[in-house]
């Protein structure tokens, strides 16, 4: 058996590693019913990290250790015990502008690790996380950590000291050909876009009963003028049954109409001449 220190850490290699492949299979099957989850990160190895330390992944060839695209949140996680059970957290890093620092976004509860097989934990509050965010781990006391492998493009990020609270930056030193003992399960959020609500079928306005036409009130017959009595052709005799104004049969003169005059009509007769002078004889009549 070889040792190999690197940092502050001291790591053993041992042969007969479990297929890291097959603890995959077993995180992703143990997340079978999550059809809008994503695992990430590889659960296996049997490097032995010995002293209280933060570790992420900065970067992975062959698995992706970082949250995808469209981020969500972080349900579960898995490690791979060997002999030594801890206790150890899953961490979760988010990248700064600075290399090599990165600060905590949530962070599991410590637990102790029951040996000898694939160990997973439920959270009871999801780690919230966005696209890009990196897995770690935190051992605080002996605990398999992680496997060597061929990928120089495989880069661990190791911070020693006491377990940080979230919202803490941390600058980590790395080393090359790592890669961390975690995998966790991305429950990525499924945009379900509504089914429209149709409109509603406008309602055809009632048609209004038609209004008979008003029959129009019948008029009065015109009243017809009264006839004035006839004149007497003969004598020109007004019998004064009307108001309307008499005239001298006579002389054509207006006589007093209205008022309550005795008219006055003369009836002349006339005789034949006699002699050589011609006499009028006649009498007046009065009414």
């Amino acid at each position: 058996m070889r040792s190999r220190k690197v940092g502050e850490f001291r790591q053993l290699r041992q042969r007969g590693v479990i297929a890291s492949a097959i603890a995959l299979v077993a995180l992703m099957l143990s997340a079978s019913g999550a059809s809008a989850s994503t695992s990430i990160g590889n659960a296996g190895g049997t490097i032995i990290c010995s002293q209280p330390a933060s570790t992420v992944q900065v970067s992975s060839t062959t698995t992706s250790y970082a949250v995808p695209a469209g981020g969500g949140s972080i349900s579960s996680w898995s490690i791979q015990a060997t002999a030594w059970p801890g206790p150890v957290g899953l961490q979760v890093w988010r990248p700064t502008a600075t290399a090599l620092t990165y600060t905590l976004v949530g962070a599991s509860p410590l637990v102790t690790l029951a040996t000898g097989t694939l160990n997973t934990f439920t959270l009871a509050t999801p780690i919230q996380v966005q696209a890009g965010d990196l897995l770690g781990l935190r051992i605080e006391v002996k605990a398999a950590c992680m496997q060597f492998t061929q990928n120089t493009t495989d880069v661990l990020g190791i911070a020693s000291g006491t377990n940080p609270t979230t919202g803490s930056t941390l600058v980590f030193s790395s080393g090359n050909t790592e890669q961390l003992n975690v995998a966790a399960i991305v429950d990525t959020p499924v945009v379900v876009t509504p089914t429209p609500t149709p409109l509603p079928t406008p309602t055809a306005t009632p048609t209004a009963t038609p209004t008979a036409t008003p029959t129009a009130t019948p008029s009065a017959p015109p009243t017809a003028k009264p006839t004035p009595p006839p004149t007497s052709g003969s004598g020109g005799r007004n019998d004064g049954s009307s108001d309307e104004e008499d005239t001298d049969d006579f002389t054509g003169t207006p006589m007093h109409p209205h008022i309550h005059h005795r008219l006055h009509k003369a009836t002349f007769t006339s005789t034949r001449w006699s002699g050589e002078g011609a006499t009028w004889s006649g009498r007046r009549d009065s009414d």
